[in-house]
C-alpha cells in the first residue's frame, strides 16, 4: 500500500515533510482518523515546520468536522487563517522544492568561487582568475535569472492554492453552522455524547513498540508514529 511507502521515507530525508502530509491524507482515506491526525501532529514539528503547507490544516478542521468536534474544527481553522493571512503575501523561503533548492546551491558555490578568484594578484594567474570569473559571472546571473524565474511560478501555484484552501475554511464553517443547528433542532445534545465517551489510549502493535502521552516535545525517530485519541460528537446513524 501506499503507506508502506510512506514509512520507507526517512525523517532525515528533506521529502520527509511531503511524507507525512501524504500519510496524513492515506490515513484519512482509509478512515483511520486517529493515525492521520498524528502525521499531521508531526508536521508542526520543528525539524520538519520550515516550508509551505496549508494543507494539513484544512485537512485537520475536515476530520474534526467529520468527528462532530466543531470546537477542534473552529480553533483549527483560526489558527490556519492567523498562520496564512489573506492580507500577506507568501514569503518566498516558505516555498520549497528540489529546483529552487538545486539552483540556491548552484548560486552559493559560484559565489564562493568568483570570491576565491578575486584572491589572485597580478600575472598571468590574475588575468586567467579574471577571465574564468568573467565567465562564470555570466553562468551566474542566468541561473538566478532561472531561479526568480521559477520562484515567482511556484509563488504564483501557492498563492492560488492558498485562495482555494481559504475556500475550504469557508465551506467548513459553513457546514459546522448548519449541522450545529440540525442538532438543536432534533434535540441531539452534543456535549452529553462526548462526556459519555472515554479516550483511548492508543494500544502497542507488537512487543518491540510502546506508547505514551505526547507531552510537547518532538524526536525525529517518532514522527510518523503519533496517534491521536479522538471522540466522536456525530449522532448515532
Amino acid at each position: 500500500s501506499a503507506l508502506t511507502w510512506y514509512d520507507k521515507v526517512p525523517n532525515e530525508s528533506r521529502h520527509v515533510r511531503q511524507a507525512l502530509f501524504e500519510r496524513a491524507y492515506a490515513h484519512f482515506q482509509n478512515d483511520d482518523w486517529e493515525a492521520a491526525l498524528g502525521s499531521l501532529q508531526a508536521l508542526q514539528a520543528p525539524q520538519v515546520w520550515a516550508g509551505f503547507h496549508p494543507e494539513g490544516w484544512i485537512l485537520a478542521a475536515t476530520i474534526y468536522t467529520m468527528a462532530c468536534l466543531y470546537n477542534e474544527a473552529i480553533a483549527t481553522i483560526d489558527l490556519f487563517e492567523r498562520r496564512f493571512k489573506a492580507s500577506e503575501k507568501i514569503p518566498a523561503a516558505q516555498l520549497a522544492g528540489d529546483r529552487i533548492e538545486k539552483l540556491a546551491k548552484l548560486i552559493a558555490r559560484m559565489d564562493s568561487e568568483l570570491a576565491r578568484l578575486k584572491q589572485f594578484g597580478e600575472g598571468d594567474a590574475a588575468t586567467a582568475a579574471l577571465a574564468l570569473s568573467e565567465g562564470l559571472t555570466a553562468q551566474r546571473e542566468e541561473i538566478a535569472t532561472t531561479l526568480q524565474t521559477v520562484t515567482r511560478r511556484q509563488m504564483a501555484d501557492a498563492t492560488a492554492n492558498l485562495a482555494s484552501f481559504r475556500d475550504q475554511s469557508d465551506r467548513i464553517r459553513f457546514e459546522i453552522s448548519k449541522a450545529e443547528k440540525q442538532h438543536a433542532e432534533s434535540g441531539f445534545d452534543r456535549s452529553a455524547a462526548l462526556l459519555g465517551q472515554s479516550l483511548k489510549r492508543p494500544q502497542n502493535f507488537d512487543a518491540k513498540t510502546a506508547s505514551w502521552p505526547f507531552e510537547g516535545e518532538f524526536w525525529r525517530d517518532e514522527l510518523g508514529w503519533y496517534r491521536y485519541a479522538l471522540k466522536h460528537g456525530c449522532p448515532a446513524p
